[in-house]
C-alpha cells in the first residue's frame, strides 16, 4: 500500500497509468497515449522472443495450459517494504512476470539501496558486513509474528564486522534476540547486507545538542523481511524514520522512512540487428531511481 493512509495499490496505479488515453484532457495526446504503447511495444517484444527462439533451433518448453480468457494483470515483481521508495520492476505480461520472477529467485537480479541511519559509523574501512540471520518471533502483545535478528552473543561465535561487539549490539526487543527458542519453527534464515559508508553528517540542533548521521549505500545479498532496517539497527545504527525497529526519537526524526531502493541490475535479452536477420544477445539492464535524500 502507499499513500497517506497504505490503502492505494502499486499495481492499481501502474495499471490506471497504463490503460490512460489520450481521451484525459489533463495530458498531451503523446503522453496520454504513453501507458497503452508500452503495453503493445511489451506484447510485441514477447512475440519477436518466440519467433526468435524459434528460430533459432532452441528446445522447446512443454507448455503449460492456461486459460484462454484470462487477461494478465501488470504487477510488480518482487516487493518493496510499505515506506520504502525506489524503483520497482512492474511485468507487463505473464512471460515477463514468469522470467523475471525466476530471476529474483535464481539471485541474478541486484539490488541497491541508499539509506540514512543514526550516529556516525566509525569503522577502520568505509565497508562492512552485516550476517545475523532473520526469522519470526510471535509478539503475544499484538497476537503477530515479527521479523527479528537473531543475534548470538560473542561466546556462540557472533562475527560481525562493527568497530566494537559489546558495544554496538543492540539489545532492543524489537530488534533482536540472542536465543533460538522464540523464533517460529523453521523461519529462521540465514540473512547477509553489504554496506559502504557514503557521506557523514553532523547537524547543530537548536538546544545546542549536535545530530548525527550517515548516508549508506546498501546491498541485499539476502532477501530477508525488513532485513535492511534489522541489520542497521542490530549494529547500533537504525534508518531514521523507522517506526518498526528504532527508537522513538529516531523514528520520529524524519517525516518518512530515510531508506530508498535505487539501483535495479538484471540482464535481458536484447534484438541484435544483422545482414542475416535478427539475433538475441544478453545485455546488461540498470534501473535507476534517484534518491531524494
Amino acid at each position: 500500500g502507499i499513500g497517506p493512509e497504505k490503502a492505494v495499490c502499486v499495481a492499481s496505479v501502474v495499471n490506471k497509468w497504463l490503460s490512460s488515453s489520450s481521451n484525459d484532457t489533463s495530458t498531451s495526446s503523446a503522453k496520454g497515449q504513453e501507458g497503452p504503447s508500452l503495453v503493445r511495444r511489451a506484447k510485441e517484444s514477447v512475440q519477436w522472443y518466440l519467433d526468435a527462439s524459434a528460430k533459432s533451433n532452441q528446445p522447446k518448453k512443454k507448455k503449460r495450459k492456461r486459460n484462454a480468457n484470462k487477461v494478465f494483470v501488470p504487477r510488480p515483481c518482487h516487493r518493496l517494504d510499505l515506506d520504502t521508495s525506489g524503483v520497482m520492476i512492474i511485468a507487463l505480461t505473464s512471460d515477463a512476470m514468469r522470467i523475471t520472477s525466476s530471476m529474483f529467485e535464481g539471485k541474478r537480479v541486484q539490488k541497491s539501496y541508499v539509506a540514512l541511519v543514526a550516529g556516525h559509523i566509525n569503522l577502520d574501512e568505509e565497508f562492512g558486513v552485516v550476517e545475523y540471520s532473520i526469522g519470526k518471533v510471535y509478539n503475544d502483545t499484538k497476537d503477530v509474528n515479527e521479523f527479528r535478528c537473531f543475534i548470538p552473543t560473542i561466546n556462540d561465535g557472533g562475527k560481525n564486522n562493527v568497530e566494537d561487539t559489546s558495544r554496538v549490539i543492540s539489545n532492543a526487543s524489537n530488534v533482536c534476540a540472542h536465543r533460538e527458542e522464540p523464533f517460529v519453527e523453521g523461519s529462521l534464515r540465514t540473512a547477509k547486507t553489504e554496506y559502504r559508508i557514503s557521506k557523514k553528517f553532523t547537524i547543530k540542533m537548536e538546544n545546542g545538542k549536535k545530530a548525527k548521521y550517515t548516508r549508506v549505500n546498501l546491498k541485499p545479498l539476502t532477501g530477508r523481511g525488513h532485513q535492511l532496517r534489522l541489520h542497521m539497527a542490530a549494529i547500533g545504527h537504525p534508518i531514521l524514520g523507522d517506526t518498526l525497529h528504532a527508537p522513538n526519537t529516531i523514528s520520529k526524526a524524519t517525516p518518512r522512512l530515510c531508506l530508498h531502493a535505487e539501483k535495479i541490475e538484471m540482464e535481458v535479452l536484447a534484438s541484435s540487428g544483422s545482414e542475416g536477420g535478427v539475433s538475441m544477445e544478453r545485455v546488461k539492464l540498470l534501473a535507476t531511481s534517484v534518491p531524494p535524500y
